[in-house]
């Protein structure tokens, strides 16, 4: 059994055991932000791409949900009727993300596993089923 203060990633020794609580409390919080970043927005985020994400997440929050639009989009270009509504309570953010466009492009969104409609999802919901014995 390895020593109580082995890093098995670096293959060395912390120097005390508040190091190795910090270290993992870091590591911890590095991850739950991924898995929220994952669920909430719906980016494929590993910890390679974790310090960019964050330096852009206050940008990302505000278009998540038009990001198939806002990569095209170009300062002049003319605006859908779906998109007005959201453009025009949002285009503080817009404009302000567009500086992190080019980062926002390289991200891969995750495929939806719930392809249900609202009133497929009710009708399966409401299904009764019978079970005899």
């Amino acid at each position: 059994m390895p020593p109580s203060l082995y890093n098995y990633k670096t293959g060395g020794f912390y120097a005390n055991k508040e190091e190795m609580v910090s270290k993992r409390k870091q590591k911890d919080n590095i991850k739950q932000k991924i898995r929220y970043w994952r669920n909430k927005y719906g980016y494929d985020v590993n910890e390679k791409d974790y310090d960019e994400f964050n330096k852009h997440s206050s940008n990302i929050k505000h278009i998540y949900d038009i990001h198939d639009w806002f990569i095209d989009y170009k300062v002049g270009d003319s605006i859908d009727e779906d998109i007005h509504g959201i453009f025009f309570t949002r285009q503080a953010y817009i404009l302000r993300a567009l500086l992190s466009q080019d980062y926002i492009k390289t991200l891969k969104k995750i495929e939806s596993t719930e392809d249900l409609s609202s009133e497929e999802d009710t009708l399966i919901k409401n299904e009764k089923h019978i079970i005899s014995f």
